[in-house]
């Protein structure tokens, strides 16, 4: 009976300490966060700028980010940039939404 009460115990606390370790990893830092969305605005102008030139059929692009937000995949799954940038030249102004997943590639996301 002893060493039942004991194997429940050990399990529960294994099953908290689990919990609250998972829980650790999964949290973002703000600054990381923030750090994750400048780099990754790079990549994002650039394919603004070269989508907005074939669009508005203009070579000199200019471009504002409207918006910058980090998305978590699944966890332990790739973690996402979503910017929303507006270009505009040649009296014509497009806006896209990108999105880029860090330190990979980033893509149209209509």
């Amino acid at each position: 009976m002893l060493m039942t009460l004991r194997m429940s115990v050990m399990v529960v606390l294994l099953t908290v300490a689990f919990f609250f370790n998972g829980c650790a990893i999964i949290q973002h830092d703000a600054e990381i966060d923030k750090k994750r969305l400048a780099d990754d605005l790079i990549p994002a102008e650039a394919l603004a700028h070269q989508l907005g030139q074939k669009d508005l059929t203009c070579s000199n692009i200019k471009s504002d980010e409207l918006s910058a937000k980090p998305k978590e995949g699944a966890p332990q799954g790739p973690v996402w940039s979503n910017f929303i940038i507006q270009v505009s030249g040649c009296g014509k102004v497009k806006t896209y939404k990108i999105q880029c997943e860090t330190k990979s590639a980033c893509f149209l996301n209509d």
